[in-house]
Parts: structure tokens; C-alpha cells; sequence
């Protein structure tokens, strides 16, 4: 709300003991408004009817100083119970210490840099005493410094899980199969490995089915010996002094060979 008032066309709109200055450009409701438009709606109905915005920004920053024994208690608690331990990651860490400190800072009792310092350093885990002592060998001064670091080596851990977790030690990485499928191909005459378009034609031809699957396939049928057929009815199951054929039917085959 102060900087809002400050933000304003005036040299000094309101004063510490509530004079109104006669440098004002806004007129007092246009003070007013702006005032009200910064506070909570149960303010608005409270001082619905104060009509002066020095009498309303004083009564508004009596509230406000009361309000800061509030925050400050509490704000001093979330800070001692404060750990780097209880954090899933050091961003999550920071945030927090920057949230607590705001309201210290609101207060008048923010931490200075090496209280921050300390407060991440003793903070840590204790499997991590020996990270510990080299952080405080550096003799870190800004706050800021120490979380960079911490965040760098933080990603630096994630990226060796990360890797340790691809495969088994000691274990060899999978050939590239497409490469090595590539490059066992047989140099065919054309550049790139491509084949010629008659090479082409050709197997696309021999590998298309025949219209005619059984022409020219299979054994072909022994040449038949006219001279073991029968005479009579010119079969080649039995023999001429064998035949049994009926007397008409050895006349018909007769007839249809010439013979008379």
C-alpha cells in the first residue's frame, strides 16, 4: 500500500502525523479509493464511513504493526525448526528459508547471511558430515553462493544414478543393429549400395508366382510301345492272345483304325 501511495502524482500525500499536504494532484476520495482497493474486504466494511485517508492509512498501520507480533512468532518458529534434512531437494529447501525470511523480514528480525549459512550447514544430513566440513573449509560469506553449489552437486548426483541405473556394471552397451546391418551389405555396382534397375526387374520378376503353376513342372510320361498293345482292341494291359473283348467292340476299333 505505501508504494502504491508513493507511485501516485504528489510530493507527499500523507504524512507521519496525517497532514495532508497541499502538493496533493489527487483529490482526497481518489485516496481513498486506492487505499481501499489494497485491503481486506472485512477493512472495507469497518471503515466504510472514514472519509479522511490520512485518519484511514494511520488506523490501517496501527493494525498492521499489532499484526507483526503475530507473524513474528510464528515466523520464528518455522525458522528454528528449519532443517536441510527434511527436504526432498535443496530448491525445495531454498524456497522455504526465502518464505520464512520474508516474514522476518517484515518483521524486522530477517537473519543475516551467516545465520542462513549456518543453518543449512548444521542442517544436513548426517551421512553427509564429510560434505559438511568441506563447504565450511570454503568459508562461504553469501547465502546465495553456498545454494549454488549445493545445487550443482545435487544434479551431479542425479546424472550418476541416472547412469548407474541403465545398465549392469561392467556390462558393454548393445551394438548399434541397424548400423552394423548397413554396413554388412555387398558392394552390387551401384553407388550406394543400390541395386541396378535390370538386377531389380529381374528378382521382382522371379519372385512373381506363374499364371500356371504346373506348366513345366513335374516328370514327364514315358513313350508309349505300340508293339505291346493288343490288336484286337488296342489296349496295353494285356496281350493279343489275351483279350477278351467282345466281338463288336474288336470290330468297331478295327473299323476305326482302317482295318478291315
Amino acid at each position: 500500500l505505501p508504494k502504491s501511495l508513493r507511485s501516485l502524482p504528489s510530493m507527499a500525500t500523507i504524512t507521519l502525523h496525517g497532514l495532508w499536504t497541499s502538493r496533493s494532484v489527487l483529490r482526497p476520495v481518489g485516496y481513498l479509493f486506492i487505499i481501499r482497493h489494497h485491503i481486506h474486504p472485512d477493512l472495507k466494511s469497518e471503515y466504510l464511513q472514514e472519509e479522511s485517508p490520512s485518519t484511514l492509512f494511520l488506523a490501517l498501520k496501527t493494525r498492521y504493526e499489532q499484526q507483526k507480533a503475530v507473524v513474528l512468532t510464528e515466523a520464528l518458529h518455522d525458522w528454528t525448526h528449519l532443517r536441510l534434512q527434511d527436504f526432498k531437494s535443496i530448491g525445495e529447501y531454498n524456497h522455504a528459508a526465502h518464505k520464512i525470511c520474508s516474514k522476518l523480514r517484515f518483521c524486522e528480525k530477517e537473519p543475516t547471511e551467516g545465520e542462513k549459512i549456518e543453518k543449512t550447514l548444521s542442517t544436513m544430513l548426517p551421512s553427509d558430515r564429510i560434505l559438511q566440513q568441506q563447504y565450511r573449509a570454503r568459508n562461504y560469506t553469501v547465502y546465495s553462493e553456498l545454494i549454488h553449489m549445493l545445487l550443482q552437486a545435487e544434479k551431479h548426483d542425479e546424472l550418476l544414478a541416472k547412469n548407474g541405473s541403465q545398465r549392469p556394471v561392467g556390462a558393454q552397451p548393445l551394438p548399434e543393429v541397424h548400423l552394423n546391418a548397413a554396413n554388412r551389405q555387398k558392394f552390387n555396382g551401384t553407388p550406394g549400395g543400390k541395386q541396378s534397375n535390370f538386377e531389380h526387374k529381374r528378382k521382382r520378376n522371379g519372385n512373381r508366382r506363374s499364371r500356371y503353376p504346373g506348366k513345366g513342372k513335374g516328370t514327364s510320361k514315358p513313350r508309349l510301345d505300340k508293339s505291346k498293345l493288343c490288336n484286337k482292341c488296342g489296349c496295353s494291359t494285356h496281350s493279343t492272345e489275351k483279350c477278351t473283348m467282345p466281338k463288336h467292340l474288336v470290330m468297331l476299333y478295327q473299323q476305326s483304325q482302317g482295318h478291315k
